[in-house]
């Protein structure tokens, strides 16, 4: 039936070397749907300029692009690796010019920079320059995160949109919560059983699940994390030694968890 949602628009902003950055994003954010957007009745949606946008003539590139997409978006995700991108005639480039957009209004900008290995010989250095100059000025006006390879990345901004959440969802952490434990034991009861011996004291769990029951379990365990029931010493431990299969290791089950067991409902507990 036709459901009233609260919607949640995300701009994915990067410049053109950052190709598998603005699949991964979008992955992360279909993941956190699937695993509370019915429950939340919220929705994320993320925007990008190559699906969003449509043609229009009149105006400056990146102010009409501006006016499309970023005056109805509610938080930025930004990634860099080497390149800046073209300057704009307003800002070093277009990327730069909507993280200025977005915070003179205030709005969440959750941003990162690649640590990947590069040769430079197939870089524009000045580029690359231009890159490092950005990030040393930003440095001192908020917080940013850096990755070395896709994976840190996927994991990293799993967790940072897990909280991001619970900032814009005040008073639902038990709701949310009690979703997330939900999920996870739905997509597996093996996992379940193993959750729980850990919130009994093994510190330690391994078990093998479907690519899709891994998203929805990784969503629910970083929702975990962010109202602190959890907290990771090593993160995410991934392999793919089957293309079906993820094989995902959390580590160091909190006391909170065991303190919160009757509150959240943790049968076995």
């Amino acid at each position: 039936m036709p459901r009233n949602v609260a919607l949640y628009r995300i701009l994915v902003a990067s410049p053109s070397d950052c190709a598998d950055e603005r699949k991964i994003i979008p992955e992360v954010i279909h993941s956190w749907n699937a695993a509370q957007a019915l429950s939340q009745a919220t929705v994320l949606q993320p925007v990008m300029w190559e699906i969003d946008a449509r043609p229009e003539l009149g105006g400056r590139p990146q102010e009409i692009l501006n006016r499309q997409l970023l005056d109805t978006c509610d938080c930025l995700v930004g990634i860099f690796w080497t390149r800046l991108g073209t300057d704009t005639g307003k800002a070093a480039s277009g990327t730069v010019e909507e993280i200025d957009l977005f915070r003179a209004k205030q709005k969440q900008v959750l941003l990162y920079f690649s640590d990947a290995p590069v040769s430079p010989s197939t870089i524009d250095i000045r580029q690359y320059e231009k890159v490092q100059e950005y990030r040393s000025m930003i440095m001192g006006e908020g917080i940013f995160f850096t990755y070395t390879n896709l994976s840190d990345l996927r994991d990293m901004f799993s967790r940072h949109l897990a909280k991001l959440m619970v900032d814009l969802l005040p008073g639902q952490e038990s709701l949310l919560v009690d979703t997330a434990l939900r999920e996870i034991m739905s997509h597996t009861w093996s996992l379940w059983d193993e959750l729980c011996r850990l919130a009994l004291g093994k510190n330690w769990l391994q078990v093998q699940i479907g690519k899709r029951a891994f998203e929805m379990v990784q969503a629910s365990l970083d929702t975990l994390a962010a109202y602190g029931h959890l907290r990771y010493t090593q993160g995410y431990e991934l392999g793919l030694p089957d293309p079906a299969y993820h094989y995902l290791t959390v580590e160091d089950i909190s006391t909170q968890l065991r303190q919160r067991a009757k509150a959240i409902s943790i049968q076995g507990v």
